[in-house]
């Protein structure tokens, strides 16, 4: 641990028993389980064109409540929408049993009586739903894993299983959720659970034919079934693919081009079995 939190200099090295490094975490951005923090130009660039009107519209709807939270957290009556957002954190404390204050429960009359923390939830949710509104939108933000899925599964038809062959397990984030459930067109609009999950599941049935199964399960442990567009449940394989893979990105050097980067890393290789994401709030 210390490693990591301490930087290396001349007192700390010389009666050191090893020669010891902090070891850097997360110093780079990772387009395939956090595709929100990876800089994709063309996204941005189609995000500006529309999202500044939706911004103006929703701060004036709520106006006095923005005024009030500028005036409760300390942002001030300037408070922009990215600060409301910064708020919402708190439902993160309230997740894990953290006491709030009492404006965190006001009760808002000229919003049809919901809290502030209700509203709070709003506001994420509007921001999350608009980031993947747009069919570019989720496509660049979840083409790519739903790419590594998609050749996951079909390396398990053709026996081409690299390790781990049973089971790929993804810890991610909301907004990745959020852009796969887009592609897949199987959103709910609302926004993802605290310590939600999705996992896809591949098997062989009596037939001997391949078949998916999708399901979330929220942070109650509750299982939802995901029914696949303009499919069944199960989902053929067949079907699943033939829906899904004009919609997926295969190569990192693809989505480089898309994302319209003016410089292309090398391309990313993607494999595997079953799917499994779970989601921990950035």
């Amino acid at each position: 641990m210390r490693r990591s939190f301490f930087p290396v200099n001349q007192k700390s090295t010389k009666n050191s028993v090893t020669s010891w490094r902090p070891v850097p975490i997360y110093t780079a951005p990772d387009h395939l389980i956090k595709p929100t923090s990876f800089d994709c130009p063309k996204y941005n660039k189609l995000r500006e064109a529309i999202m500044p009107a939706i911004i103006a519209n929703i701060s004036s709807k709520y106006d006095s409540f923005f005024k009030y939270l500028g005036n409760v957290s300390g942002f001030g009556d300037s408070i922009s929408f990215e600060q409301v957002l910064q708020i919402y954190d708190i439902s993160r404390e309230i997740a894990n049993g953290l006491p709030q204050p009492d404006w965190v429960y006001k009760i808002w009359k000229e919003y049809d009586g919901n809290s502030t923390l209700e509203l709070l939830k709003e506001m994420q949710r509007l921001r999350r739903f608009h980031e993947n509104s747009h069919e570019n939108f989720s496509y660049l933000r979840g083409g790519f894993l739903l790419g590594e899925w998609l050749t996951r599964l079909k390396n398990v038809t053709k026996g081409i299983q690299y390790p781990p062959t049973k089971m790929a397990l993804y810890s991610s984030h909301d907004g990745t959720l959020q852009a796969l459930m887009h592609i897949l067109e199987v959103s709910n609009y609302q926004l993802i659970p605290y310590a939600a999950c999705i996992f896809m599941e591949v098997y062989k049935n009596k037939q001997n034919d391949y078949e998916i199964e999708l399901y979330l399960r929220d942070s109650d442990g509750n299982l939802d079934v995901i029914i696949p567009y303009n499919c069944t449940f199960p989902c053929p394989l067949n079907e699943f693919l033939q829906t899904y893979e004009p919609k997926a990105i295969f190569s990192f050097r693809r989505l480089a081009q898309e994302c319209e980067l003016k410089n292309c890393l090398n391309e990313a290789s993607v494999s595997g079995s079953k799917g499994l994401l779970n989601k921990n709030d950035d």
